[in-house]
């Protein structure tokens, strides 16, 4: 991560609102300083995580002071306490600084201020750009949110919470993040507002259709149900799983952490163990998995243990891929690969994904998305006469075939055909009605022999079980 940063330039920060924009300021901060080249001023906190408030407290009361500052050693950054931070008088105090500017805050700091030994800056927070993280970063922000572990006394202050209280430690209980006060009802009315085409329905502040989220996410009935609203300071690590609004800062930051740690509740994972279970059963198909994430999570135990072929790998031009994704993972269409052929245009194929110039955020014009358009864009004259047949591609808003040997949910996935039929909206326009209107429901029968643990599958199963009644299309008046 380079050369650890020297006590002769300093950068001090404050951080603010509630206890999750808390730690992201101190993430900013951390990241800031390692930019720069500087030792950061370690920050006092706002107590009891008020969105206003001026209650200030020792970082050490709320966070393991010594780890925080060995896991930012191992990233090269320098972490000062305040007493042992230089005099306040020698300190350049600068206002103003905001995320947009020609070349970013960090830019701006690391030029006109580079000569200035000791700087200060208002709360960080949400002031760096993605274009300011650098290829390289993610260990440092990965070391500094594992870095914030709760000090003795708020780690027993949270394993005395209501929950752990009524349900015991090693009782299961699940966890929902849901905001209802009324300023974020009203935030939620403006979010919801906003005409872009977006589906803006994340907001979960609406008591009444809570349940129905729950269902289409596999939360059991009978798993008691922690909720955390007004107030709550609650640990987000402790559920069994966890949902929250991703609009909220808290709920987000969780879900990011959760995922790592492989403790999200794993909103794609039924549809690889459907994939899995499938291939298996063929007897033909050797499943093979390449994976980049945590290797001690739950889906990669349950890949393992299902003889899946799991190949550890973080491409080197990883961050240069999603700089051009605008950040945003892509992946689309099924191929028939030929391997050693491929390696022997590795080199050209790689040079040309990379190519700016090839594609917009990589949309290859006249060829489709990220793998599949960059895959018929190099390899254009041996495909145009060899497109795979569509029984290894079948769609549920296309025509049934039953000769069909793989089934593709292109588009809308299975718990967003669910939630089509709760609230009448679909991200993909009319792929979900048109989906319902030819085959999904007869390829649902096949596919969820393959998941029938999974809540998605016997929902939509019954569903399409509805539908497809004759008497419940005489009402319908789609029979003859």
């Amino acid at each position: 991560m380079g050369d650890y940063a020297p006590v002769n330039k300093t950068l001090r920060f404050p951080v603010c609102n509630g206890f999750a924009n808390q730690r992201l300021s101190i993430l900013y901060g951390v990241v800031l300083a390692k930019r720069l080249g500087r030792a950061a001023v370690l920050p006092v906190l706002v107590d009891n995580g008020l969105q206003r408030g001026d209650a200030a407290i020792p970082f050490e009361e709320m966070y393991d002071l010594p780890h925080f500052i060995a896991s930012m050693a191992g990233v090269g950054v320098r972490l000062l306490r305040p007493a042992e931070a230089p005099p306040a008088n020698t300190v350049l105090r600068l206002a103003g600084l905001a995320r947009g500017q020609q070349g970013g805050v960090s830019e701006a700091l690391a030029t006109t201020y580079a000569s200035i030994r000791h700087i200060a800056i208002d709360c960080p927070l949400f002031k760096l750009g993605a274009e300011e993280m650098q290829p390289g970063f993610e260990p440092l922000v990965w070391a500094a949110l594992n870095g914030l572990r709760p000090s003795k006394e708020a780690a027993a202050l949270a394993a005395s919470d209501w929950a752990t209280a009524a349900y015991g430690p090693a009782r299961p209980f699940n966890f929902i993040h849901l905001r209802i006060e009324n300023d974020w009802i009203e935030h939620c009315r403006r979010w919801e507002g906003i005409r872009d085409g977006i589906v803006r329905d994340n907001c979960y502040r609406h008591t009444e259709e809570v349940h129905e989220q729950l269902a289409l996410f596999g939360f059991s009935n009978s798993t008691p149900l922690y909720v955390a609203a007004t107030g709550t300071t609650w640990s987000r690590r402790g559920g069994s799983s966890f949902i929250g609004n991703s609009v909220s800062t808290f709920a987000a930051l969780a879900m990011l952490e959760r995922r790592r740690a492989g403790s999200w509740s794993g909103q794609y994972d039924y549809l690889l163990k459907g994939a899995v279970r499938s291939a298996l059963a063929t007897r033909s198909f050797t499943p093979y998995c390449i994976f980049m994430g945590n290797e001690s999570s739950a889906i990669h135990s349950w890949l393992v243990a299902h003889n899946v072929t799991v190949i550890a790998h973080e491409p080197a031009w990883r961050e240069q891929l999603l700089a051009l994704a605008g950040r945003k993972a892509q992946n689309a269409g099924v191929i028939v690969a030929n391997l050693p052929v491929m390696r022997r245009h590795y080199a050209a194929f790689i040079a040309m994904m990379l190519d700016p110039r090839a594609s917009e955020g990589l949309y290859y014009h006249g060829y489709g998305p990220a793998d599949q358009g960059i895959i018929n864009k190099f390899y254009e004259s041996d495909l145009r006469g060899r497109m795979l047949n569509q029984l290894f591609n079948a769609k549920p808003y296309s025509t049934f075939d039953p000769s069909a040997y793989l089934l593709h949910f292109h588009g809308p996935k299975p718990h967003e055909y669910a939630a089509y039929l709760n609230t009448g909206q679909c991200e993909f326009k009319g792929l979900c009605e048109k989906a319902f209107a030819m085959s999904l429901c007869r390829y649902t029968r096949e596919w969820a022999r393959w998941v029938p643990e999974e809540p998605v599958a016997l929902r939509l199963g019954d569903a399409c079980g509805l539908l497809d009644n004759p008497a419940f299309q005489r009402l319908r008046g789609t029979t003859s």
